[in-house]
């Protein structure tokens, strides 16, 4: 069962890749603040070369995102959070090696119930798995990581090794990410899959 078990966890990271990226949710300890519970998610990406561009838009129909008012759409800087703890859970976009300076935002940023924005790592890099964001949701929240849409005047998503950062979409529900019913379907066929072939 445990096995079975993996084997799903394994082809859910996989269903949500897009030209060699794939982009999965990790839940840190949840966090009471000022007396609400929150769930913080690390957003990662598993990338074959260090990515430039990303863009997320993302919209709560309930609940709300964390926003702490000594904080910003990026990485917080370690002195603030020393000084105000509860920044270390802020809701925030980062790039590889979590450096704010080569952070850049677009499209409205992050209110307390929507994310519409672009950010860049402007370095170059290797390959590897990577903390693009923080997001940080009350236990109530629910709504929709909406999949990225390239325009014709837009350049987002790739970089110049031919990969990026792309979103498959995902439903928020009660503080949880979820995957597409899509994306569902092929996690039970794989389940299945597996525990017909350990039968045999």
């Amino acid at each position: 069962m445990k096995k079975s078990l993996a084997i799903v966890v394994v082809l859910a990271m996989a269903a949500t890749a897009n030209a060699g990226v794939t982009t999965y949710f990790v839940e840190q300890a949840p966090q009471t603040i000022d007396g609400n519970d929150w769930r913080v998610w690390d957003m990662m990406a598993d990338v074959g070369s260090d990515w430039l561009n990303v863009r997320m838009d993302m919209v709560l129909t309930s609940g709300t995102m964390y926003q702490n008012i000594y904080g910003s759409d990026i990485h917080p800087s370690d002195v603030l959070v020393d000084v105000f703890p509860d920044l270390a859970f802020d809701t925030f976009a980062t790039v590889p090696g979590g450096n704010t300076f080569t952070v850049g935002v677009a499209d409205g940023g992050m209110t307390e119930t929507e994310i519409h924005m672009s950010w860049f790592d402007k370095v170059e890099g290797t390959g590897g798995i990577y903390r693009i964001a923080q997001i940080t949701l009350s236990t109530n929240a629910n709504g929709d990581l909406v999949p990225t849409v390239l325009a014709s005047n837009k350049n987002y998503d790739w970089d110049t090794a031919g990969f990026g950062v792309r979103f498959d979409e995902w439903y928020i529900e009660e503080g949880a990410f979820v995957p597409e019913p899509a994306t569902l379907v092929l996690l039970a066929i794989g389940g299945i899959g597996a525990l017909l072939r350990k039968r045999r």
